[in-house]
């Protein structure tokens, strides 16, 4: 028996393979979910860089540069896995193939606060902005109050 050359797989018999149940088909609305999801990580760049720029001075580019650098390579990995394991479920899937039912459950609940965490963080700074286009919205050192508590062009709370 000869061995494959250099930088070659041996070949793998059909039933060895990996079954794969989704069918690579991308379409209109897949296509717009997947821009959309993009769009929310690049746009946080342009709202965090110029309080980053602010505060720290010319050492936040150098820490943008190395932030872009691990997330490379942390896509780089997702992409691996990805292709290794084409199925739904995404990060659960995954782990609990590899690790177990209960590591994905757990990688599950974090990607799940993550996910809190992140969707706060921008709407603190689409408030930040918003305020500065629309003034009306909360100024500075106001309170922010629902639609439904003013009456007549005062606030329920103020006084008399």
């Amino acid at each position: 028996m000869s061995l494959p050359a250099a930088g070659t797989d041996p070949p793998v018999p059909p039933a060895a393979r990996y079954q794969q149940p989704l069918a690579r088909v991308l379409k209109v609305a897949g296509n717009i979910t997947i821009t959309l999801s993009l769009v929310g990580p690049a746009a946080s760049v342009f709202v965090i860089s110029p309080v980053a720029l602010r505060q720290q001075g010319s050492g936040a580019f150098l820490a943008f540069l190395v932030a872009a650098l691990l997330s490379g390579c942390v896509a780089l990995g997702w992409a691996e896995l990805g292709a290794l394991y084409p199925t739904a479920g995404g990060l659960y899937g995954i782990v609990a193939r590899v690790l177990g039912r209960r590591a994905g459950l757990l990688a599950l609940v974090l990607l799940l606060a993550g996910f809190v965490i992140v969707l706060s963080a921008f709407a603190l700074a689409a408030g930040q902005y918003l305020a500065v286009v629309w003034s009306g919205i909360s100024p500075p050192g106001g309170r922010a109050a629902p639609a439904g508590c003013r009456h007549g062009g005062r606030d329920s709370r103020d006084p008399v």
